[in-house]
């Protein structure tokens, strides 16, 4: 007996390092069944880094279309016809991706399923206000929530019954992340772009206040991006060129997790970052603080602080370091939370989504 096929148009704007692009490339990397046939769509340039480095060692069958910067009605056409010779039985956006992807889906009654990886409050403006809205009524784009916080402002946001989001978390590979003997170089470390959501402003200023009782203290910054000129100014500004290491992009970014002894995450906003994901992996007690969402990741693994509160994020950060105590209790917990987000378990919920909505 014949088992059809369904095949499945991956599409990514960018390969830049980014949440949304590390859980897109963990997600199709590790997608293996025989009876779902996946091809990743890069509508921008291949670049060398982490992330096509995972999708070529995965055997990922990627396209990529060159596109640069802004919206490129040549880019739509090249996409179109793409599309028209694949032929696929769903298509999966994320990010500004849909926007090439609605006309040939509504033309050619293809649903197309679209993760949401950040605030949906954030996004204004026409295409969100109107075309999105409208696709999301005419139930052809199922939008897909990285989390409980993003799942409600789906609810709230859009008040129509045919709307009928879904929710999956992001993932994290258990085989790539978990806890390892290593000497403990760094007491606290954060990986992320520097952007200005991220808020790399707040764990600086917070990181001074605990230099000031633990002159020795270490604080490792992985990432790359516009605001770490910035970033390392304001270092230089406050002395502790001693304290903070930039580490620039971290291809083994387990090792470096696992040589520092707390996570700390000062994001203004956030979707369901897997850098949070990855610490709780190599079983790192966690401090962030408490964007949309956060309530329901960290619970008793980790600490919430208020956003932009220099003073409380110092405390905390004080406080864990010198309590080895909490700290291993914290890791205890997490140990009971991870698991729902391994990257088998999130692999499934797709095919089964994938499955569901292919015409």
């Amino acid at each position: 007996m014949n088992t059809k096929v369904n095949k499945i148009a991956v599409f990514l704007p960018t390969v830049d390092i980014g949440g949304a692009e590390r859980m897109i490339a963990t997600l199709v990397s590790n997608f293996n069944d025989k009876n779902v046939k996946i091809r990743l769509y890069i509508i921008g340039q291949f670049k060398e880094n982490q992330i096509t480095e995972q999708l070529i060692a995965a055997g990922v069958d990627c396209v990529y279309f060159g596109k640069t910067k802004g919206f490129s009605l040549k880019i739509l056409k090249v996409i179109e016809k793409a599309l028209n010779e694949y032929q696929p039985d769903v298509i999966h956006t994320n990010m500004s991706s849909l926007y090439y992807c609605l006309r040939w889906a509504r033309k050619n009654k293809v649903n197309i399923i679209h993760t949401i990886h950040t605030s949906v409050k954030r996004k204004k403006g026409f295409i969100n206000e109107t075309l999105i809205k409208y696709a999301y009524k005419k139930s052809y784009v199922v939008p897909v929530a990285i989390s409980d916080y993003i799942y409600g402002e789906l609810n709230e946001c859009y008040k129509f019954k045919t709307l009928n989001p879904e929710l999956i978390y992001n993932p994290v590979d258990l085989s790539k992340f978990s806890q390892k003997k290593e000497k403990k170089v760094y007491d606290f470390v954060n990986v992320g772009r520097f952007h200005p959501v991220k808020n790399h402003e707040l764990l600086i200023k917070a990181f001074k206040l605990v230099c000031e009782k633990h002159p020795e203290a270490k604080l490792a910054l992985a990432g790359e991006g516009e605001r770490k000129p910035a970033t390392e100014t304001l270092v230089k500004e406050l002395g502790l060129e001693n304290n903070v290491e930039f580490l620039g992009n971290v291809n083994d970014i387990c090792g470096l997790l696992n040589k520092s002894k707390i996570y700390v995450l000062s994001s203004n906003v956030e979707g369901f970052p897997i850098t949070l994901l990855e610490a709780m992996a190599c079983k790192l007690p966690v401090i962030t603080t408490n964007f949309g969402g956060a309530e329901g990741i960290v619970k008793e693994n980790g600490i919430l602080v208020n956003i932009n509160d220099v003073d409380e994020l110092a405390r905390e950060m004080i406080g864990l370091l010198e309590n080895e105590q909490k700290r291993n209790r914290l890791v205890e917990n997490v140990e009971n939370n991870i698991e729902q987000y391994s990257i088998k378990n999130i692999v499934e919920k797709y095919k089964q989504l994938y499955l569901k909505y292919s015409k």
